[in-house]
């Protein structure tokens, strides 16, 4: 299949820009897991995080993509207003990683997601399966499916954080290593690492779970016949998490 990348030009930068913009809890947790040399965001719409890692000079460089041209036009506008030309970044029109491999990214960051779609976008650039290069994804719903791609596809998972702004988000770090592994249900869907920490956010978010499970399995009750396999094992899988939590 053959994908349109089109490079949007970003307009002279201004001499003066404002100063840094403030990010929130969720963007700014990537700041932890990027190395510096040059990065790639996928879906950058307003091009934020690029922009604030650049002004911080945490990375050399930085390649924008987004699959819509308003928000890609946007993004370098704004890069332009912040006082960052075409040596230092680049925005392209296309779908996930298309063109960005020419850019030889060290660090990739795909926010704002769905589990399947982060999965399907590394899946399209067999590229990203190199040791040198880092992803940092933050799925926004089916975390397990995500999870559950990577450990099938070589992906090892270095690091996982919570963080919360509005609601609870879930990011994680992978590098390829080649290694096929396997994690329970629990740990696909809330992150080994966030388990074995333990921590009031974990708790919070094991609770939520909870609720939400207990109230699609009440949901499936009323139909006929209804398979609540699922929801019973994940229950009683996060149920026996807390209680062991409490003789921690």
């Amino acid at each position: 299949m053959t994908v349109t990348c089109i490079h949007i030009p970003i307009p002279a930068p201004v001499l003066c820009p404002p100063e840094p913009m403030t990010l929130d809890a969720r963007l700014s947790a990537a700041f932890e897991f990027i190395r510096g040399g040059t990065m790639a965001d996928v879906g950058t719409d307003h091009a934020y995080l690029p922009i604030a890692l650049l002004r911080r000079r945490l990375v050399d460089y930085a390649v924008a993509t987004d699959i819509h041209r308003g928000p890609a036009e946007v993004a370098a506008a704004h890069l332009a207003a912040n006082g960052i030309g075409e040596h230092r970044a680049a925005v392209l029109l296309t779908d996930g990683l298309h063109g960005a491999k020419d850019y030889h990214p060290t660090d990739i960051c795909i926010f704002g997601m769905g589990g399947e779609m982060i999965a399907h976008i590394i899946d399209e650039a067999p590229w990203t399966k190199d040791p040198s290069i880092r992803l940092i994804l933050q799925p926004m719903t089916k975390q397990e499916t995500l999870r559950q791609y990577l450990d099938q596809n070589g992906f090892r998972i270095v690091a996982e954080r919570l963080v919360v702004t509005d609601r609870i988000y879930q990011l994680l770090c992978a590098e390829y290593d080649g290694n096929i592994r396997s994690h329970s249900p629990l740990e696909l869907m809330i992150g080994k690492e966030n388990l074995d920490r333990r921590d009031e956010l974990t708790m919070t978010l094991v609770n939520r779970h909870i609720d939400i499970l207990t109230a699609t399995r009440e949901g499936k009750r009323k139909a006929v016949n209804p398979d609540t396999s699922r929801e019973d094992e994940l229950l009683h899988a996060l149920n026996n998490y807390l209680e062991q939590s409490k003789e921690v």
